[in-house]
């Protein structure tokens, strides 16, 4: 019996994650994890806005990179929505992809799997990277090889 219930709660699990997905507002549990709050006196250095690639891929809102006083660099996802994807995965791209297939360009660095599809949400960019080589931001979906969205980085 016990082994009934755990299967029915599996399977409860599992359809609710479906239509939540299907509905277009999974948040990612590593995201409610993760604060979404930028560290103190952060200094702006890039942003842009999502676009929406085609009607089936995109993203709405901004992408800005932030310098600390420490160092470091943060790339900041602010009043973000995505939609939803498979493996979705952000990068920074030396070119600005703008089509679905466009792909990420020469050497892009991997910043992490998407947190979440909704919210704001940080990346910790690696000490000494040299964002002058960067132009744009990419939501990329792995498994398809497709550009979900991108956003065109514009110094501050």
């Amino acid at each position: 019996m016990l082994v009934d219930m755990a299967q029915d709660n599996r399977e409860m699990a599992e359809q609710t994650a479906l239509a939540q997905m299907e509905a277009g507002s999974v948040v990612a549990d590593a995201q409610q994890a993760m604060p979404t709050e930028m560290p103190p006196d952060p200094a702006e250095q890039a942003s842009g806005s999502f676009i929406h690639i085609d009607p089936i891929h995109g993203a709405d809102g901004f992408a800005k990179i932030y310098a600390l006083p420490d160092g470091r660099q943060f790339l900041r996802f602010e009043d973000f929505r995505s939609k939803n994807g498979p493996d979705l995965h952000v990068y920074l791209s030396p070119e600005y992809p703008t089509t679905t297939f466009a792909g990420l360009g020469e050497e892009p660095l991997h910043l992490g799997a998407l947190k979440g599809n909704i919210g704001s949400q940080n990346y910790e960019i690696p000490a000494g990277t040299d964002l002058a080589r960067f132009q744009s931001v990419v939501i990329y979906c792995r498994p398809f090889r497709v550009v979900f969205s991108s956003a065109q980085l514009t110094a501050s």
